[in-house]
């Protein structure tokens, strides 16, 4: 039985990617009863993201429900619901009238609220490579001729601190990286989240490692960085400050696809 968070009228409740696991026990185990936990007043980009995950794969009614009565109060998550349920295929590349396709458009915004946001150009041009990166892999590794269901990637800034998340729910960190002879012997969701962070493991046989990981872990190491995998059952935190980057490896309700989520502060 999921217990209610004791909370004190008008204090916030803020719902993470990692305190909605509350929820995702409830939403898997068959309970007829509503969800008793505290009502939030809002959340995180990760969480509101991979609540519209799972909004689309098979949840009971009454989980299905919760998650479409927080999402009319709350408009990121509704937009979030939209965008993966509208989404069937990846495709970036529609030029707008002032000639820039659509994803070169998006990732000059996120350059650029950056740098509204107090990151240096350095850092600004860093992390949206690191973005272009972790949505190659959404279009280049999570999709086959059995998954076609689309994904998304956002961002949230504030001053001088920034989130921003790529989701899909493709085939997922396992099947993806068994195309590669190297990493065939992966048996486990774990397994092949820990060998993309920790080995910088590629789909791409033959063409070296991968390297939106690399310039990422950089710059949130040196950033006070969070950051968040999710793929299949398994889960990966990672959090960073100047002088380490330190992993946990945690396990959740498989959802399909990949969530890489990121939260970084300049001070």
């Amino acid at each position: 039985m999921v217990r209610a968070l004791t909370v004190t009228e008008n204090t916030p409740v803020i719902y993470t990617a990692e305190s909605i696991e509350a929820f995702a026990r409830w939403a898997t185990d068959g309970s007829g009863d509503s969800f008793n936990g505290a009502p939030p007043t809002g959340f995180t980009l990760a969480a509101a993201v991979e609540l519209a995950s799972r909004r689309q794969v098979a949840l009971s009614t009454s989980a299905g429900a919760q998650i479409d009565s927080w999402a009319a109060n709350h408009d990121e998550l509704n937009h979030a619901i939209r965008l993966f349920s509208l989404a069937t295929e990846c495709r970036i590349s529609e030029s707008n009238s002032a000639g820039l396709d659509a994803y070169e458009l998006f990732l000059r915004r996120f350059r650029e609220a950056l740098q509204a946001a107090g990151f240096p150009n350095g850092l600004a041009y860093g992390f949206a490579g690191a973005l272009e990166g972790m949505t190659d892999n959404l279009c280049q590794h999570s999709f086959d001729g059995h998954h076609k269901r689309g994904g998304l990637a956002a961002f949230r800034t504030r001053k001088r601190g920034v989130a921003f998340v790529v989701a899909d729910l493709g085939r997922g960190a396992l099947a993806s990286l068994r195309e590669n002879t190297l990493w065939r012997h992966l048996a486990s969701d774990h397994a092949a989240v820990q060998a993309i962070i920790t080995q910088h493991a590629s789909r791409r046989e033959g063409l070296g490692d991968g390297e939106g990981f690399k310039i990422l872990f950089k710059a949130m190491a040196s950033h006070n960085g969070d950051l968040r995998f999710r793929s299949g059952g398994a889960t990966y935190d990672i959090s960073g400050d100047l002088d380490a980057v330190r992993g946990m490896a945690g396990f959740s309700d498989p959802i399909p696809g990949l969530q890489m989520s990121v939260r970084c502060r300049l001070d």
